[in-house]
């Protein structure tokens, strides 16, 4: 979603730990 945002919505999506494997994908996109 926050594409331009990645690094700073990493962190947030980050905090969900459930979730981080599934977006880790999309964060390598977004860095």
């Amino acid at each position: 979603m926050a594409d331009s945002r990645g690094g700073s919505y990493a962190t947030f999506r980050y905090a969900y730990s459930g979730t981080a494997t599934t977006v880790s994908a999309n964060d390598g996109k977004d860095a």
